[in-house]
């Protein structure tokens, strides 16, 4: 679930299955960049709290994640008793002091879903163009799996799109990229995404001088991206092939004998790229020194 210092957000057991948050939270953009990194890696966790209650959000965007004014800080006894975060599947935010403060918290789950549930996992991509995934964006009209993959993906462009609109001095490309992504047309969000991953991925990309210190957080957090797209693809192909007779998606995912085993391989899947970019981002703010005043608290 969704955490803010608060206390756990709660999913409302209701038709539109909302979140809701006794927070009164604030733009990401114009925050420190460092800031603005530790709100999506808090988008993240409190994402995967929602996950392994079994929903997927399907719609990160700068406006469903938002930063605490006061974000306060939690004692070890809060953290550890809390039921809504699952530390017994990521060990690693134990050795940091990131869950002893609360930068961002992820609202408003009108398009979420019981990703489990077969019938529901196999409706249509969901999202905002700026910040949905790569993968959903190119296949828009073949009816795409929605995963978690694709929206961990989608913090990460929440973060860089955040940033690009905060920074004082961009480069021309800077401000093309954020023009780029935020069209209308999404074949060519889709193209310019990809353009995107591709420059951050390699060792030297020139970026304005405000933007350089993050480029290897984007620089690893866009390969996972890319990594985990292929490894889903070929997750989806492979169990869509091994069918006898051969089935396409749909058909797969609505006959529950068959989806049992491909909805748990996802979810395999799917934890482990939590991991992966939670691990990335928690690293690259410990190098920040964002956990200085908190490790000794």
């Amino acid at each position: 679930m969704v955490y803010s210092h608060h206390g756990p957000v709660v999913v409302e057991k209701c038709i539109q299955r909302r979140l809701s948050t006794l927070a009164q939270g604030l733009d990401l953009v114009s925050h420190d960049l460092n800031v603005i990194v530790y709100a999506g890696v808090d988008g993240m966790i409190g994402h995967l709290n929602l996950f392994i209650a079994g929903v997927l959000h399907r719609d990160p965007s700068v406006g469903n994640l938002l930063i605490d004014p006061n974000p306060g800080v939690r004692t070890d006894e809060q953290i550890f008793n809390n039921n809504c975060l699952r530390l017994d599947k990521f060990e690693f935010l134990k050795t940091t002091g990131h869950l002893k403060r609360c930068y961002g918290y992820l609202i408003d789950g009108d398009l979420a879903i019981r990703w489990k549930d077969q019938r529901e996992a196999a409706r249509h991509r969901s999202g905002t163009l700026p910040f949905m995934s790569h993968r959903l964006l190119e296949s828009w009209d073949s009816r795409p799996l929605h995963t978690a993959i694709d929206d961990l993906e989608s913090f990460v462009w929440i973060v860089l799109w955040s940033a690009l609109k905060t920074i004082k001095s961009p480069t021309f490309r800077e401000l093309d990229w954020l023009t780029r992504i935020s069209d209308d047309d999404v074949q060519a969000v889709a193209n310019q995404k990809m353009t995107i991953m591709i420059l951050i991925s390699k060792p030297r990309t020139e970026l304005s001088p405000e933007l350089k210190p993050f480029h290897p957080l984007f620089k690893r957090w866009f390969s996972i991206a890319l990594d985990a797209q292929d490894k889903l693809d070929e997750l989806i192909a492979s169990a869509t092939i091994k069918a006898v007779p051969t089935i396409d998606l749909d058909t797969l995912l609505c006959d529950k004998a068959k989806s049992v085993h491909f909805i748990q391989e996802v979810e395999e899947l799917c934890f482990g790229y939590y991991q992966q970019y939670l691990k990335g981002g928690t690293e690259f703010l410990q190098g920040r020194g964002m956990y200085g005043d908190l490790e000794k608290a």
